[in-house]
């Protein structure tokens, strides 16, 4: 840490204590996308407003930052750039990005969970959008994943690069993902994989829990 803060100047508060605190957490960190550990922190190459990133999209579509200026602030807003020297505002808070990213992160390193984004029809989000209730967090200020909660299981809405939308769920144990399973056969919401057109090479036919 003091290596880092030496190379970039003090760290944002809240970012400096989520480090000591669980930037060891490998699932939370790293199991979708990827925080930096300290020691990788950079700049990027813009002279003239030069961004810290500390974030990267698992397929490095996006790198998410902090402007150098705002480093300072505890609770500065981030940035991101779609692996260019463009950037733009991302998420008014720190504090509301790390809490996004740590869901996301979630619906994949818990141990039971559809291990995939199952497609699903327009009202059929309506339907999980009543029927369980909505955790205050995002990562996108436009069309970003919506996240759900559900008796310590997690649900995340999002679309994907054609506007198809997508659900993926998951939970720490068995029985809670089960009960969370039946809940979306009562509400009649149904894999719709098959109807996909970019799809047709994987067929998915099951909701069955796959654990690690």
């Amino acid at each position: 840490m003091r290596q880092c803060e030496e190379k970039h100047g003090r760290l944002p508060g809240l970012l400096r204590a989520y480090y000591l605190e669980l930037g060891a957490h490998e699932a939370l960190n790293q199991t979708w996308d990827s925080l930096h550990s300290p020691g990788k922190l950079h700049g990027s190459d813009e002279r003239t407003d030069p961004h810290i990133v500390f974030y990267m999209e698992n397929d490095l579509t996006y790198l998410w930052g902090i402007r150098k200026d705002d480093m300072s602030k505890d609770h500065p807003p981030v940035y991101a750039s779609p692996a260019t020297d463009e950037w733009y505002p991302w998420e008014d808070t720190l504090e509301g990005f790390l809490l996004g990213m740590a869901h996301r992160q979630a619906v994949f390193y818990y141990e039971y969970s559809t291990k995939r984004f199952v497609y699903i029809l327009p009202e059929d989000s309506d339907k999980i959008r009543n029927a369980f209730e909505k955790i205050d967090c995002r990562i996108s200020r436009s069309g970003g994943p919506e996240f759900f909660g559900w008796h310590g299981a997690v649900i995340m809405l999002q679309k994907d690069w054609i506007g198809q939308d997508t659900v993926t769920y998951a939970a720490p144990t068995k029985i809670q993902f089960d009960l969370l399973d039946e809940e979306m056969r009562d509400l009649n919401i149904y894999d719709q994989s098959w109807h996909v057109p970019y799809q047709t090479n994987v067929r998915y036919n099951s909701w069955e829990a796959v654990g690690n």
